[in-house]
């Protein structure tokens, strides 16, 4: 499965590290694909391009 190169750089990581706890906040009902959008979102609220598992990988379905 191809992963977004933009993941290895230190933005992206630092922007995680904010994101992540912004992400335990979500409620628990929440889809893995509205996690995504919002993951994506706030990237790019940061100035980050960051394609998801799907964008990366459009020949697998994902749930």
């Amino acid at each position: 499965m191809l992963r977004d190169p933009v993941e290895q750089t230190k933005e992206y990581m630092d922007a995680m590290k904010i994101i992540s706890k912004e992400m335990d906040e979500l409620p628990q009902w929440v889809s893995a694909a509205g996690c995504q959008a919002f993951k994506q979102r706030r990237l790019a609220e940061m100035g980050i391009r960051w394609r998801t598992p799907a964008e990366m990988n459009p020949d697998i379905i994902f749930d």
